[in-house]
């Protein structure tokens, strides 16, 4: 008998129970977090909530902070999933960024953890967000670097830097998201998608780069 697969599948099968299981702790964090607020969220009722111990949770997360951020990078990377599928029929990257400004706004309003994090009402949310934000920043640069290079390897962009914009399009991103009051729209989408044509599109077409004609 081949020992060694055997203990690989023993492995795989004992990882797969543990994915479900930190995936159930998850979402019942998701959802204390969502009723309860950040703060007043306890670890005791989060394992309730999921089915399991209160050691369960402490072991996969011995920080209610990590358990926080584990959340919050799950539901950024949800929302970056939808809004990739809301973009893939773009014919151009001015049509990917315009669409995906839109989506975002969308998603954005929809998510409930996202809406109650970034509620003052919540206290904690809001103050976790802003102080401890990099690894949300990083991902939203990631993804939005990649989706520029992809339009740079098809020759659509030219002179653009990539993580540079990427960046600017991911601090807007992260500044609607903890305030969303002011004048870019955000709650219409008819509004938010011509302003990303007005404005965001522009990045773009750096200085001295060939422009575009609107469309």
């Amino acid at each position: 008998m081949d020992t060694t697969l055997g203990n690989r599948r023993a492995r795989g099968k004992h990882d797969d129970r543990a994915d479900e299981l930190t995936t159930r702790i998850l979402d019942a964090a998701l959802e204390r977090f969502a009723e309860d607020g950040i703060r007043r969220a306890t670890m005791n009722a989060i394992a309730e909530r999921a089915g399991v111990g209160v050691a369960t949770v402490y072991r996969r997360f011995p920080q209610k902070e990590q358990l926080v951020n584990g959340v919050l990078l799950r539901e950024v990377a949800l929302m970056f999933a939808a809004v990739s599928s809301a973009t893939a029929d773009a014919r151009t990257a001015e049509d990917q960024l315009v669409d995906g400004f839109v989506s975002f706004t969308t998603e954005i309003s929809q998510r409930k953890l996202l809406r109650e994090m970034f509620d003052s009402d919540h206290g904690l949310g809001g103050v976790f967000v802003s102080e401890h934000g990099s690894p949300v920043l990083d991902l939203g640069r990631g993804f939005l670097a990649d989706i520029i290079r992809h339009w740079q390897s098809d020759n659509e962009l030219t002179d653009v830097d990539a993580d540079l914009v990427a960046e600017i399009l991911a601090r807007l991103a992260h500044s609607l998201a903890l305030t969303p009051g002011g004048l870019i729209p955000v709650n219409d989408p008819d509004k938010a998608r011509h302003f990303a044509r007005a404005y965001l599109v522009r990045l773009l077409t750096p200085p001295g780069s060939p422009s575009r004609p609107p469309r």
